[in-house]
């Protein structure tokens, strides 16, 4: 078990890597070999990690044991391409996640979000990160939409939809806060 947790560690340590130097060369290296010419053109990058001490997503927990959650995004023109994961090994239960995200925000207000969620699984055969096809892949798509408002009144809304892959009821997720 130790071997497996090493080697799928290793696998989305590998993932984030490739991820954070295409960023690197498709975006900055553009971005930084121009001036800037409007506000509207402001770009960023984000680089971190949290130390949580258990993975819980919508209400549901996966473990307790502490998750490690890397992330990276970068923003340009209120569209933001980004990565996150989630991985626990201190559990007998390993739970791990790798998320690529593409969302467009309108005003810091409201916006839509396209999210691949990749869970690995070793107890499944259909386990490899680059099959798609819709019987054998451990990806789910999802669209959501989102709406923030003002500080004000400050309420926020969520509602995602997974249309494709391992959800194959195509569930439906609300959030109000």
């Amino acid at each position: 078990n130790e071997q497996y947790i090493y080697k799928n560690f290793n696998s989305m340590i590998k993932i984030l890597i490739i991820f954070t130097v295409s960023f690197y060369f498709l975006f900055i290296e553009s971005v930084n070999g121009q001036e800037e010419k409007k506000s509207s053109l402001i770009s960023s990058i984000d680089l971190g990690a949290d130390l949580m001490s258990r993975y819980v997503w919508r209400g549901q927990s996966f473990g307790n044991a502490p998750s490690i959650q890397p992330a990276i995004s970068y923003t340009l023109c209120g569209f933001t391409l980004g990565s996150w994961g989630a991985y626990t090994t201190i559990s007998k239960q390993v739970t791990q996640e790798v998320d690529v995200y593409l969302s467009y925000i309108l005003k810091n207000k409201a916006g839509i979000t396209v999210t691949d969620y990749f869970f690995p699984d070793e107890n499944l055969p259909r386990n490899r990160y680059f099959e798609y096809r819709d019987s054998l892949t451990t990806h789910i798509f999802e669209v959501s939409i989102f709406y923030t408002g003002p500080d004000k009144f400050p309420v926020s809304f969520l509602a995602g939809y997974n249309f494709y892959g391992a959800d194959s009821v195509n569930s439906t997720y609300f959030e109000l806060g």
